[in-house]
């Protein structure tokens, strides 16, 4: 959630659009204290109204409302079958297991691009690990 996303680079505000939804799942999937969901929640909504002020059209799904989806998943696909987009653009997630669902959903118009609030991208820390027996930080 910030303007440097990779997920923007080369956003045509005149033809693309961001998709953007609060799931329930995401909020229960690991325990979180009620605070930091309020917190998350509210940054997801001041990041969307800061990209429609930018003149980015928004499609964005709250809690609670009709039309929520149940994961991110879900709502990905009802995005794609409404909105027929060419092609689906994200910043690498940094849960696996989001990442994998997302890959589920978007099949073959996913393209992942690199987050840029990482240290190390993937491919160095999969290059750094060859040949160790474990990961620690400390190395």
């Amino acid at each position: 959630l910030g303007p440097d996303g990779s997920m923007l680079d080369g956003h045509d505000p005149a033809r693309d659009a961001v998709w953007m939804a609060e799931a329930h799942e995401e909020s229960t999937h690991v325990w979180s204290h009620r605070a930091r969901i309020a917190l998350f929640l509210s940054a997801m909504r001041h990041h969307a109204e800061g990209l429609r002020d930018q003149g980015l059209t928004v499609h964005y799904h709250r809690l609670g409302h009709p039309g929520t989806p149940r994961t991110l998943a879900e709502g990905l696909s009802d995005a794609i079958r409404r909105l027929r987009p060419q092609r689906v653009v994200i910043t690498e997630p940094g849960d696996w297991r989001v990442e994998q669902a997302l890959k589920q959903a978007a099949g073959p118009l996913l393209e992942i691009r690199p987050c840029r609030h990482f240290y190390t991208s993937r491919d160095e820390l999969a290059s750094h690990s060859r040949g160790r027996k474990r990961l620690r930080q400390e190395d």
